[in-house]
């Protein structure tokens, strides 16, 4: 079941799907975080609607300036951080669930940025293909000077991940294109590194491109499969706790 609403978040109306269980109470939660491009929360159907056919309640939203949002101040990382953290506390973490964070491309940033502030909440981070950036990078609008600082020569060692993953808990997922060609090898090794022991799990996809949610939508299988693995490091997680 897909319920759409629109929700204010300062001067932004951000549209969002949340997806339920179709019957039963739903046993763990979800937000699901687009990237960046032509990405939107649709990027998600198939595999929020795998985790929800698994008994999760999973949010989904279009940042502003994307999709079905409005764009009235120029986005950031650091802007994106707060509409995700919002969402969050006004649409998830009031069921008091196990929590997992899904993030794509330029949203893996972002996911690791709501471990400061929510890492305690956080039960699993998924990070598929995710980018990194230069701490200078986080604050700025998109446009011309965000490009520039991020296309510096390795650029992605200046970001600061490290103390993000310092104190969390969690699990964390990794999950990597067989074919992609826009992340470099070394952030996938820096956030391998940044991890606590026994918290990763590292996926390849074979025959997939870097937009792993649109490969997803198109091969439900994939869909169905990661979901699987996203609901064990939940249970896992449940049991390390227990």
């Amino acid at each position: 079941m897909i319920e759409q609403q629109r929700l204010q978040i300062k001067s932004e109306e951000i549209a969002v799907n949340c997806y339920s269980p179709i019957s039963g109470d739903p046993v763990s939660s979800g937000i699901f975080l687009h990237g960046a491009g032509n990405s939107s929360k649709e990027r998600g159907d198939a595999l929020c609607t795998e985790l929800a056919e698994r008994g999760m309640r999973i949010v989904s939203f279009d940042f502003s300036g994307w999709g079905e949002s409005t764009s009235r101040v120029p986005s950031s990382i650091q802007k994106r951080v707060l509409e995700a953290s919002e969402i969050m506390e006004q649409l998830v973490l009031p069921y008091g669930l196990p929590l997992a964070v899904l993030a794509f491309s330029m949203s893996g940033q972002v996911a690791i940025e709501l471990l400061r502030s929510h890492g305690d909440e956080i039960h699993c981070v998924a990070l598929f293909n995710p980018a990194i950036y230069d701490v200078k990078a986080l604050a700025t609008p998109f446009g011309p000077d965000f490009s520039e600082i991020i296309r510096r020569p390795g650029s992605w060692q200046r970001a600061d991940i490290g103390s993000a993953f310092a104190s969390y808990q969690g699990k964390t997922l990794l999950v990597k294109s067989q074919l992609d060609d826009v992340i470099p090898p070394g952030v996938f090794e820096l956030i391998a590194r940044s991890t606590r022991p026994n918290s990763l799990t590292e996926m390849v996809v074979d025959s997939a491109h870097h937009q792993l949610g649109s490969f997803m939508n198109a091969n439900p299988a994939i869909a169905a499969y990661m979901a699987d693995v996203i609901v064990g490091q939940l249970a896992s997680q449940a049991h390390e706790n227990s």
